[in-house]
């Protein structure tokens, strides 16, 4: 997971903990509880995100012609410029391979 994903993935985690209530009582979490949670999806959201492109990385590099095709859409779709939102959805490749 990049860190766009990650973004995506903690805006949704911290609206449901702001505004989702526990469906036994009723009850929000706690300011306390959802800055705890938080830290704690940073922590380990980068020691996966690490993990997963080392391993990444090193399938891809092992098997040339899978690394030529995701290196070819990143080429077609983002080519030199930075990466959008948009663009997320057009690299499919990329996507399955992570």
């Amino acid at each position: 997971m990049d860190s766009f994903a990650w973004l995506l993935l903690s805006s949704a985690s911290l609206n449901a903990m702001l505004n989702g209530t526990d469906p036994k009582t009723g009850e929000k979490m706690s300011d306390d509880s959802v800055t705890d949670n938080m830290i704690t999806f940073l922590i380990a959201g980068h020691e996966t995100t690490s993990g997963l492109l080392s391993f990444v990385f090193y399938y891809l590099l092992k098997n040339p012609a899978a690394y030529q095709k995701a290196q070819q859409e990143v080429d077609n779709v983002i080519g030199k410029g930075p990466i959008t939102v948009e663009q997320l959805s057009k690299i499919p490749y990329i996507n399955a391979v992570c």
